[in-house]
């Protein structure tokens, strides 16, 4: 109990602490919609953002976002108490220890303190496998047949409970599991006239718009997500579980031998279950997956049983005198809290894009552009910094992607406000910073950046801008002059010069570039065309990126292969410096290109240096 007081302080601590939360866009999205649920009844049947979470948190909703930070921190408590209640029942001489794991594992302390919903889970889990366990399990099929409505994956969580009720022969128990789906069935029957909404209404699309990766995701970074402590004593708990299943096995029959490791086969089989669902998901690319870390924070808590596992096969066999065990993993906690608190420190500092979009929501409050004009935007923080009804767009309105390559400012009326940002913009919203900058209608009015590296933006650096829908600008001026010949040219010589101009004094803003022309694709066999940017600083080098311009990675127009990349380069470059733009032809014969257009965005103030300023050839 001790413990769970300490960690309990930790966990507040860090809720109150931070204004922002692990998970950023999603944490943000749920609590949204466990807010504005009061308001719009049908959110409580949304199935994006989990209709038994919404249910839950919609009282904490209507407090504060921080409300809603702390009752998942109580969630994650009670998650411990019931995970150290369950190795008590499995005998685990200093179950303790299961509770601490718990709370140690740094991607739990990160979703703890959010309004994600993996905690929820992790809590419905524990407590089902506790009921479980204490052979209540009527009762433990009731609650965890609730599961699904708390995330979809839970679907499979299910079939793990029926397989150990068959070998259990609780029929009726089995029969309970579809308690919670078919409540929330009948509810949607009534509500939204679809009885089969629970699989009519899954929001992820087959293939994940995120890519794929490596089947070894998740192990390869274990070290953000329990700790390689705590996974190591767990991969051995897990070695020691299914070698004593196997030595049962061998002495009576696989029957009795399942029969008598039940406990620690639910636990296994719901925990590799989910894992392997996460796995699947993320290597072959569907389902939303993103590889996000964060959902094996539902299955880490199950993870620290079997860490337990390997300590009291390990130390019982010694034995070791009980005050002496418990001093020793009392060190080797608080060890590992310290070991862990750096990383869990600089995590919870390092916000780039939130600051960014905090300091845009401050700049349209201060500058009067909220109150006059309905805002659009793309990233849901937003809304809650703004302190709006996301779900009545009257005043702001979410934009998502139309299906179309047209600028979302085609749709808005003249005055109204867009924010666009280098994550949300181009990646979920499909719309690349160029359809607004090559926009007719489109009126810059204020650009912010983020100085620190953001990888789960488009961009090397978190970038918005804020657009208004205006009929008299026309951004095509600010593209970079070209004549008609250079915009329509061939050539042959290794370096064709795009833009190349000196700067007394740059910026020290990251540097916008966009550059856009069609190719003859005949002229793509590899990566002989090739398109850089360098920048030089005080006479020596400060930065350089290539692209290969290729045809797999563009719309091709009959013979030509349309060419588009923008870059976001590296802040902090202040003083004298020539920024250089070019396409590299390593090809043998003449190159032909047509509708270039380059744009510089941010970079400083020219140098009247005219011999530093390199013609375009």
């Amino acid at each position: 109990m001790l413990f769970l007081i300490i960690f309990g302080v930790i966990y507040s601590f860090l809720a109150c602490n931070n204004e922002f939360a692990y998970g950023s866009s999603d944490s943000y999205n749920h609590f949204q919609i466990a807010k504005y649920s009061i308001v719009h009844p049908l959110l409580f049947l949304d199935h994006w953002g989990k209709p038994l979470y919404t249910l839950f948190f919609a009282p904490a909703a209507q407090i504060s976002y921080l409300a809603g930070k702390l009752f998942n921190v109580f969630l994650a408590l009670s998650t411990a108490w019931f995970i150290y209640l369950t190795s008590k029942e499995l005998k685990l001489s200093n179950a303790w220890i299961s509770l601490a794991f718990v709370l140690l594992a740094p991607i739990y302390v990160y979703v703890s303190i959010s309004t994600l919903t993996e905690t929820l889970f992790s809590f419905i889990l524990a407590f089902s496998i506790y009921l479980f366990v204490s052979k209540k399990f009527d009762l433990s099929a009731i609650i965890i047949s609730f599961i699904p409505m708390v995330r979809t994956e839970g679907f499979y969580i299910l079939l793990v409970f029926a397989l150990c009720f068959l070998l259990l022969r609780k029929f009726r128990s089995i029969g309970l599991l579809v308690t919670g789906s078919l409540i929330y069935s009948f509810i949607g029957f009534l509500a939204l006239d679809d009885f089969f909404w629970l699989y009519n209404q899954i929001p992820y699309a087959p293939e994940s718009i995120y890519g794929s990766g490596s089947m070894l995701h998740y192990v390869a970074n274990a070290n953000k997500i329990t700790g390689k402590p705590i996974a190591l004593f767990a991969i051995l708990g897990i070695a020691i579980i299914i070698g004593s299943i196997v030595r049962d096995i061998a002495k009576t029959n696989v029957e009795s031998a399942i029969k008598s490791g039940l406990n620690y086969l639910l636990i296994l089989g719901c925990f590799a279950m989910y894992f392997l669902i996460h796995t699947a998901a993320w290597y072959m690319g569907k389902s939303g997956s993103f590889g996000l870390f964060r959902v094996m924070a539902a299955i880490t808590p199950l993870a620290a049983i079997f860490a337990n596992v390997f300590f009291d096969r390990l130390l019982n066999p010694l034995g070791l005198n009980n005050s002496f065990k418990n001093l020793m993993f009392t060190l080797l906690v608080f060890g590992l809290l310290l070991k862990s608190w750096t990383n869990i420190h600089h995590q919870l500092d390092h916000y780039p894009r939130e600051e960014v979009l905090k300091e845009t929501a401050d700049w349209l409050i201060d500058s009067g552009y909220f109150m006059g004009q309905r805002i659009h935007y793309f990233d849901p923080y937003l809304a809650l910094r703004l302190n709006v009804d996301p779900f009545k767009p009257t005043k702001a309105n979410m934009v998502y992607w139309n299906g179309t390559n047209d600028s979302p400012l085609k749709f808005m009326n003249e005055g109204e406000i867009l924010i666009w940002d280098s994550k949300f913009g181009p990646i979920e919203g499909k719309s690349p910073i160029n359809i607004f900058l090559m926009a007719e209608k489109g009126e810059i009015l204020k650009r912010f950046y983020s100085d620190l590296p953001y990888i789960q933006s488009s961009y090397n650096y978190f970038n918005v801008f804020v657009f208004r829908k205006n009929s008299a600008a026309n951004n095509e001026k600010r593209i970079q002059h070209l004549t008609e010949t250079q915009r329509d040219t061939s050539f042959s010589q290794i370096k064709f010069n795009l833009y190349n101009k000196a700067f007394d004094q740059l910026s020290g803003n990251p540097i916008l570039v966009y550059v856009e022309f069609q190719i003859k694709s005949s002229a793509l066999t590899s990566d002989r065309i090739r398109l850089n940017v360098d920048v030089k600083k005080n006479h020596g080098h400060y930065f350089a990126t290539s692209f290969p311009v290729q045809v797999s990675n563009n719309t091709v127009d009959e013979d030509y292969i349309n060419f588009r990349q923008e870059i976001i380069l590296p802040p902090k470059a202040e003083g004298l410096g020539n920024l250089h733009i070019y396409i590299q032809n390593l090809y043998a014969d003449p190159v032909t290109i047509k509708n270039l257009k380059v744009w510089v965005e941010g970079p400083g103030k020219s140098s009247t240096k005219k011999h530093n300023q390199a013609p375009l050839p």
